[in-house]
């Protein structure tokens, strides 16, 4: 059951993967509005936004396309995290194979006003610089 207070495990794993999956998959003409779209549900977008628009230039920068395909999830309820991880696919070209790579992505999310819950932080696991 879905309530204000309590997110069911199924209902934070479908959040997570709509989410995680809709901003890393992007190309140079579709990575601004996957930022934007994700900024959206974010609690604050300070950081977090300098940090997004830098990968998006990126992306135009190097006219690289992504994908993302969550496959597991690990739901640590106290800390307000949600843990994705997934086969991230890079395409530089249309001829070539894309490089894929297993990747985890964290949420850190918090309940908000009427039941909504809003992305405090996102990065990739085991990277120094939050990316």
């Amino acid at each position: 059951p879905l309530s204000r207070s309590n997110f069911s495990d199924t209902y934070l794993m479908d959040w997570a993967d709509s989410l995680t999956s809709r901003l890393l998959t992007m190309n140079p003409q579709t990575a601004d509005q996957r930022i934007y779209e994700f900024l959206r549900v974010a609690e604050s977008a300070s950081g977090l936004e300098d940090r997004l628009k830098k990968k998006a230039q990126q992306i135009k920068e190097e006219n690289i396309s992504t994908a993302f395909y969550p496959r597991e999830y690990q739901i640590k309820k106290e800390a307000h995290q949600i843990w994705v991880t997934g086969d991230f696919h890079t395409f530089f070209g249309r001829d070539k194979s894309p490089v894929v790579r297993k990747k985890t992505v964290a949420l850190t999310y918090r309940k908000g006003a009427k039941g909504v819950i809003l992305v405090k932080d996102f990065y990739y696991e085991g990277e120094d610089e939050k990316n």
